[in-house]
């Protein structure tokens, strides 16, 4: 059996290991659902893989994980204080400190593994990791340009390539950067 995802030689078995999870059954592909945990898990696991591809369904399961996680700790951090004055106050300190606390480890922790992910979603679309690295020096000159105008076109501009690149359809097919991870359907 060929497969249909990457062309290679399967011979008697019916999963393909490059393909990740895309299994064959009598010539035809079947996809396995990723869900948004596993997902983020998968993105964890590949911290420091930055070869091969991403698909947009996975990439954004894993940023909308990411996105909860860090809105929570830091509405803890900043909305917590806001109960003061209670017979609670020593509880919702160490709380709020917490909640600050995780916010900057899980920052921390999980750049990599978001750095990663993106530059495979980015090889999805058959384009380099250098675009990643242009889209982060827009933003980095958006930090430190003084002039507040020039600032936010260098913004505008990283935040459109970056929306325009995660949400872009993969490339049909194998590209250099490995197989469709969709499958032929």
């Amino acid at each position: 059996m060929v497969c249909r995802g990457c062309g290679r030689d399967l011979g008697d078995t019916d999963y393909c290991p490059a393909c990740d999870g895309e299994r064959l059954y009598e010539g035809k592909s079947i996809i396995v659902k990723v869900n948004p945990f596993k997902a983020f898990w998968n993105m964890y696991k590949n911290h420091g893989d930055y070869t091969g591809r991403c698909r947009r369904q996975e990439y954004w399961y894993a940023m909308m994980i990411n996105l909860l996680t860090l809105a929570l700790s830091y509405a803890g951090k900043h909305f917590l204080p806001m109960l003061y004055g209670s017979s609670l106050d020593i509880v919702i300190y160490f709380l709020s400190m917490f909640c600050e606390f995780f916010f900057m480890i899980y920052i921390f922790v999980m750049i990599i593994p978001i750095v990663s992910m993106t530059v495979r979603r980015v090889h999805d679309t058959g384009k380099s990791a250098w675009w990643v690295t242009g889209i982060a020096g827009m933003f980095f000159m958006w930090l430190y340009i003084p002039f507040k105008v020039i600032s936010n076109i260098f913004l505008a501009a990283a935040i459109l390539c970056s929306m325009f690149f995660m949400t872009k359809d993969s490339q049909a097919g194998i590209n250099k950067y490995g197989p469709n991870r969709k499958g032929i359907e």
